[in-house]
């Protein structure tokens, strides 16, 4: 299906650093590679992804929102694309941006939680609470009582104000006996 998107629309060449751009040479060797692996197989998804990976992780986060947008624009339900675009957003601190493209990555994640407990980290830097806690849940279905999820489910509880669900989700998954306690015992003072 992707290979006839790919036929049918056609797809921009792969971003590329400019030539002035000075880049150690083993990256540049590097992203060439990548460029050439493209080259040969332009209606690959995952080969376009990697290169998106290769730029942001070498900290070139235009040129890999620049391959994400690219793909979430000719497969707009590719769920690791708008989830990488999400957290390059994130991090600019275009919060809003980022949980537009996070909500997109849960929206076309299926059963991978990872979004949506991403989104709830986000929504909670938000001090968004109430919203978070659904997305928490989400990613709960699929990960189960993963304490350090729960943890964030408490404080969730917390943010929003409910005491009595914070201190039933730590008695029910005895967060204090787990390596994260001294966060929880923050909580429960809070």
């Amino acid at each position: 299906v992707y290979f006839f998107l790919f036929t049918a629309r056609g797809l921009a060449p792969a971003p590329s650093p400019s030539p002035e751009q000075a880049l150690d040479p083993i990256l540049k060797r590097t992203i060439q590679l990548q460029l050439n692996n493209i080259e040969q197989n332009p209606s690959s998804l995952d080969e376009r992804l990697k290169l998106g990976m290769i730029y942001e992780a070498n900290e070139l986060d235009d040129l890999a929102l620049a391959s994400y947008q690219q793909l979430t624009d000719v497969v707009p339900e590719h769920p690791r694309a708008w989830y990488q675009t999400g957290l390059i957003l994130d991090k600019r601190g275009q919060s809003t941006e980022a949980m537009a493209a996070m909500r997109e990555s849960v929206r076309h994640a299926g059963k991978i939680p990872f979004p949506s407990w991403r989104l709830g980290l986000m929504l909670l830097a938000a001090e968004r609470p109430e919203e978070a806690l659904p997305a928490l849940e989400a990613a709960r279905n699929e990960l189960g009582d993963d304490p350090t999820l729960m943890a964030m489910v408490m404080r969730a509880q917390v943010d929003a104000g409910n005491a009595e669900a914070a201190l039933e989700v730590e008695a029910t998954h005895r967060l204090t006996d787990t390596p994260i306690a001294p966060y929880i015992h923050q909580l429960l003072e809070r």
